[in-house]
């Protein structure tokens, strides 16, 4: 397997945020730097909410998914949020399959998970 692409943006509009970006197939080894680079991230006291778009995202096992589980958990602990967004169909049945959606905020679209970050 190819490793992902991790990409991190800034919110417009909400400084305590940010998106990170993933393109291509989430697997254990692809995803070993997403944990450091949130970690390193939320550093900053102002960073509140991470949204995670996996609208680039072409395959993700379970070992992947734990690792967002993971990421979820650190964030927790913070008194942080994790976000997902934007997966396709199989990414998303995996995520629900699993019951990854009672525990993480899903949203279908990137639109849809920004504008929660108002409510």
């Amino acid at each position: 397997m190819t490793s992902a692409l991790i990409e991190i943006k800034t919110v417009e509009h909400f400084p305590s945020a940010r998106i990170v970006s993933l393109q291509g197939d989430i697997d254990e080894l692809s995803l070993q730097d997403l944990t450091k680079h949130i970690a390193e991230m939320t550093r900053e006291e102002k960073i509140r909410d991470v949204i995670v778009d996996l609208n680039n995202v072409t395959f993700m096992n379970s070992k992947g998914l734990s690792q967002l589980i993971v990421v979820y958990n650190m964030l927790s602990s913070q008194q942080k949020q994790l976000i997902l967004a934007g997966a396709n169909e199989f990414v998303t049945d995996l995520i629900s399959m699993v019951g990854v959606m009672k525990m993480i905020p899903y949203f279908v679209t990137l639109e849809e998970a920004i504008s929660s970050l108002s409510s």
